[in-house]
């Protein structure tokens, strides 16, 4: 019996709680939080067979524009047995698969997390 997928569920208090031991020091001096946002998208649904697994996608954006990130860092996982998840399971899956993806984030160097919309239509790297 195929399960149906789960909403995409925007980031959340706790989601943003779960991942915020991964921020770093200097991350939050080169993106002051007044100015930045962190863009986190996880998203829990089901194989064919019944096996769940998360997509997450983490990136910097400034404060407000609600814009999906030009540089993105993402994470996948899955299990390997078929199961049915709870919603609390869900939730504690898809924020593993949301810290992993923001983990990916913090491990590349500052000045490369965010690349402005505008250089990008430019033609510009």
């Amino acid at each position: 019996m195929r399960k149906p997928a789960a909403s995409p569920r925007r980031s959340s208090a706790p989601l943003a709680r779960t991942t915020s031991s991964t921020w770093t020091e200097a991350f939050t001096q080169y993106f002051p939080h007044d100015r930045w946002s962190i863009f986190l998208y996880s998203s829990v649904t089901y194989t064919t067979k019944g096996q769940p697994h998360c997509y997450a996608i983490a990136g910097v954006t400034p404060k407000g524009q609600g814009r999906f990130p030009v540089k993105s860092y993402s994470s996948h996982t899955q299990r390997s047995e078929s199961q049915s998840l709870t919603p609390g399971e869900q939730r504690e899956f898809a924020a593993v698969c949301a810290r992993r993806a923001v983990q990916n984030l913090m491990s590349d160097e500052l000045d490369e997390m965010y690349v402005d919309p505008k250089t990008m239509r430019a033609g510009k790297p």
